[in-house]
């Protein structure tokens, strides 16, 4: 919605989470739960797979392809976009040392932003994340900064 594009402006991020009409197109709780099977059956394989994780698990192609998933991206970097090299597998056991605030790029951390979006990333969690887990957080309106200490 132009609701959500204005958030994404100014703060950065756009959260979308699962809807019960998204079941039409095969996105119900059971193909997020066959996800998580799938990513906890490739077990230490994962993190292996580096950029690599989409030959492995091919239905995550599905959540990008979805009306909502891909109106948002449309909305976001015009049509024709591509999907980003990056798709890494985190994953995050409990107790493991948290990251520092840091901007994730493939320009490297001393690039400045593009005021229009160029790209995207796209963190998808077929799960309910427990605190235990550490949470992925956000700092909304970071994406202005010039150097990862304006997160500070």
């Amino acid at each position: 919605t132009d609701k959500q594009v204005q958030k994404f402006i100014a703060d950065g991020y756009l959260v979308l989470p699962p809807r019960s009409d998204e079941f039409e197109e095969g996105l119900g709780a059971s193909f997020h739960a066959n996800i998580f099977d799938a990513a906890m059956n490739l077990g230490s394989k994962a993190e292996g797979f580096g950029n690599n994780i989409l030959p492995a698990m091919p239905q995550l192609v599905k959540i990008f392809q979805s009306r909502r998933c891909s109106g948002a991206l449309t909305s976001l970097l015009g049509p024709g976009y591509l999907l980003h090299p990056h798709r890494f597998c985190h994953k995050s056991m409990p107790g493991r040392q948290a990251q520092t605030w840091h901007r994730d790029s493939c320009w490297g951390k001393w690039h400045p932003r593009n005021h229009c979006p160029l790209w995207v990333m796209a963190l998808y969690f077929p799960q309910d994340t427990p605190k235990e887990l550490g949470p992925t957080d956000i700092l909304p309106r970071s994406q202005y900064y010039n150097k990862d200490e304006g997160a500070k």
